[in-house]
């Protein structure tokens, strides 16, 4: 059905459609990275937290591409005031709302998945449920954006995983170290 959608002639659509997927990836890594910071927490406090920042996240994904396509659609209109010529990916821009909408709904849904590990009592396998999960549904977004974009899927889900790692490793070691910073008086996370 995905599909269907997208090879419909339909610029805009697509448009919105790939970046509410790479929002989605932005939002699932971005709130497993957040998640593995409150491993230690009770699961109603990682609950919260991963919501709000689900809310949080959603809004600020929102306001980053209306800002975004909002100044895509003044220079097209700009570069259409001083006669020059567009292509079809310049003149078929989306209507800046539609655009925040979608990352927001892209983010949302998939900041979400964490979740499915709060119940889990043992910290390693809390931890390792929240990195699996985050570890199969990135590359599947990065096989459905590869197949948007009519670009090879290996290579794109690929990217979407090695870049999930890459995040979620940082996060977990920058925490790691604010940690140890602070490990005398009072530890962030509890990690030792």
């Amino acid at each position: 059905m995905v599909m269907r959608l997208v090879e419909v002639d339909n610029l805009q659509g697509a448009i919105l459609f790939r970046t509410a997927v790479f929002k989605a990836n932005e939002g699932l890594v971005w709130t497993v990275s957040l998640y593995v910071e409150l491993m230690k927490e009770d699961v109603g406090t990682r609950i919260i937290v991963v919501c709000v920042g689900s809310v949080c996240g959603a809004l600020a994904m929102a306001i980053c591409e209306f800002v975004s396509a909002s100044s895509k659609f003044e220079i097209k209109e700009a570069r259409l005031k001083r006669g020059e010529e567009l292509t079809d990916d310049e003149t078929n821009l989306p209507c800046p709302l539609m655009a925040a909408m979608a990352a927001a709904g892209g983010f949302a849904c998939s900041a979400i998945f964490p979740i499915v590990a709060a119940p889990i009592r043992e910290y390693k396998v809390r931890l390792a449920a929240a990195v699996g999960v985050a570890s199969v549904a990135s590359p599947a977004l990065g096989m459905l954006i590869a197949r948007l974009g009519k670009a090879p899927v290996v290579n794109s889900s690929l990217s979407f995983l090695i870049g999930g790692w890459l995040l979620m490793a940082s996060a977990f070691a920058f925490i790691k170290f604010l940690d140890e910073i602070r490990c005398e008086k009072e530890p962030i996370c509890g990690y030792k």
